[in-house]
């Protein structure tokens, strides 16, 4: 039976729409950056800007590589071991119990 949409969680950014994101973000802090010599309070506005949009591209993300990673991780863990897998895990477990 397929999974609802809204079960699945967030849906992945693409690399793209975060690659603009940053871009545009370091834009700011450029255009900041050329304020600074005569005006403070226009770099601080850039820098906090480009700051807030490169966060708002890589937050994102990096949370979804991270649930990725962790939905495989339990995806291989609630995997069920073959009769002869079994074996050679318990004489791993006992190895490296051991030390």
């Amino acid at each position: 039976m397929a999974e609802n949409n809204s079960q699945q969680g967030p849906k992945t950014p693409t690399l793209g729409k975060t690659i603009a994101k940053i871009a545009v973000g370091a834009c700011f802090i450029a255009v900041g950056l050329d304020d600074l010599p005569g005006d403070l309070s226009g770099f601080l506005i850039g820098l906090i800007v480009g700051a807030a949009l490169i966060a708002w591209g890589l937050i994102p993300y990096y949370q979804a590589r991270r649930r990725e990673k962790q939905e495989e991780t339990e995806r291989i863990l609630s995997k069920p071991l073959k009769p002869e897998e079994k074996d050679e895990a318990e004489r791993l477990a006992e190895k490296y119990d051991h030390k």
